[in-house]
């Protein structure tokens, strides 16, 4: 991967993860229907988006790459991809990356000695919403 495409990726990943992340959490645990301990619900907001969006970039970076040396191999030039292309790869790997980032975050709230239930379609559908 160019060195331009990758600090492209890497500063989009980061935007992600600084500003917008904890932007969308603060959202949810405004406007978040279960009430109760605001603290966790950001915490576990954070989390899941963070393990979403990780995900994401690295599908995307992954389909850069086979791209590259399909390209490379085959004598063509690498093809070009705007802004929408990345992101019609992020939402295509979403609903993947929201599965991860749920089984991710009941592990670890059992591990803490918490209590996790696994989400029902609501769950994933509000999930989708805010991502």
């Amino acid at each position: 991967m160019e060195p331009s495409k990758r600090r492209s990726i890497l500063s989009g990943y980061l935007r992600v993860l600084l500003l917008w992340n904890p932007l969308v959490c603060v959202a949810i645990t405004i406007v978040s229907p279960w009430g109760g301990r605001p603290v966790r619900t950001a915490y576990l907001s954070l989390l899941i988006a963070t393990v979403t969006a990780s995900f994401s970039f690295l599908v995307s970076a992954l389909w850069q790459t086979v791209e590259r040396w399909n390209a490379q191999r085959r004598g063509r030039a690498i093809p070009q991809h705007g802004s929408s292309w990345h992101f019609a790869q992020a939402l295509c790997s979403m609903p993947v990356g929201l599965f991860l980032a749920f089984e991710v975050t009941g592990a670890l709230v059992r591990l803490v000695g918490g209590k996790w239930h696994r989400p029902d379609f609501f769950g994933y559908r509000l999930g989708l919403l805010f991502l």
